[in-house]
């Protein structure tokens, strides 16, 4: 008898202590996924964003998107389908404009308002591109464009823009040409 109350109190105390140090390194083991992911999401944002507005000539990628809005209206293309790249990746995306696809996007969209949006990044931080077709009319007032005009029908959208004090000094300072 006094053996079973032994192991009784021996299992409750490792059941307790077990709990415990749960609480207690859970929170840190997420504190620590959070902080991971964070600095992998800042280091892709960082990444496309110089992709998008350093690396890239924005006429051509102008041309190229227009060149797949004109084919989306003679039917290669669906809109509202999202075509993507990386996860799970649609296989007819191989036959998008060489520009497109060395932005490496998530995936692109044609908007059944007629625009094309290139995305980047989604989720936690949204930057992409939209490309509108020559004498693109706002579909509604209060149609944002996007964030930033990179050329006439070519704009670019982000997340950071709105949130950053002195995005335009700090999108600079991420040209690796300039310096």
């Amino acid at each position: 008898m006094r053996r079973h109350k032994k192991i009784v109190m021996w299992t409750v105390f490792a059941v307790l202590a077990g709990a415990i140090l749960f609480y207690a390194l859970f929170p840190a083991y997420l504190l620590a996924c959070v902080y991971w992911i964070s600095g992998s999401v800042a280091d892709q944002q960082r990444e496309a964003t110089i992709r998008v507005l350093h690396e890239t000539d924005h006429e051509i990628l102008l041309k190229a998107g227009r060149q797949v809005l004109k084919e989306s209206q003679a039917g290669r293309w669906e809109t509202g389908r999202m075509y993507k790249f990386r996860e799970d990746p649609d296989p007819d995306v191989s036959h998008l404009p060489r520009t497109i696809r060395n932005l490496n996007p998530s995936y692109i969209v044609i908007h059944h308002e007629d625009f094309l949006s290139i995305e980047m990044m989604g989720g936690l931080h949204h930057l992409g591109i939209r490309v509108y077709p020559e004498g693109f009319d706002e579909p509604f007032g209060g149609f944002e464009y996007g964030d930033k005009k990179l050329a006439e029908g070519l704009w670019c959208y982000d997340d950071g823009y709105r949130e950053c004090v002195d995005y335009e000094k700090t999108v600079e300072s991420l040209d690796s040409k300039k310096k």
